[in-house]
């Protein structure tokens, strides 16, 4: 994914500078590096994801990621149809697995809730979304 030209309909909220490289800056911001994607823009061949977000990270101070979380959400115009979120740590990869009965309708998101509005930022993000095939999955 790159941040300055996303997928057609994504949206993704726009990075600073940072030493001069793009970064999400979450100062006292709840909410940061939001992606939405409208699930009819993924293939109608496959019926299950799998995702793999991967994040780097710059903290001025210690430890302040230790209270954010980095969430998946799965949203059908007001109802929320999945929900699911990983705490940030050390660990840069964080996987996901989407719900089978997904809708055209559907809209999935991915963002970092920043609990206490911490000050850190985000240098590099990547989102990977792997097609499970149909033949694959068990019924």
């Amino acid at each position: 994914l790159n941040w300055q030209s996303p997928g057609k309909e994504w949206l993704v909220k726009q990075p600073e500078l940072l030493n001069g490289n793009s970064a999400i800056h979450l100062n006292g911001d709840e909410f940061g590096f939001l992606i939405q994607i409208p699930n009819d823009s993924l293939t109608e061949t496959c019926k299950k994801y799998y995702v793999r977000i991967t994040l780097t990270h710059f903290e001025p101070d210690t430890n302040k990621v230790a209270n954010a979380l980095v969430v998946c959400s799965v949203m059908n115009k007001e109802v929320q149809k999945f929900y699911t979120t990983l705490k940030m740590s050390g660990t840069s990869k964080y996987e996901f697995e989407l719900p089978v009965d997904s809708s055209k309708e559907d809209k999935v998101s991915f963002y970092i809730w920043n609990l206490k509005k911490e000050n850190f930022y985000i240098t590099n993000a990547s989102v990977q979304l792997f097609e499970i095939p149909t033949d694959l999955l068990q019924e």
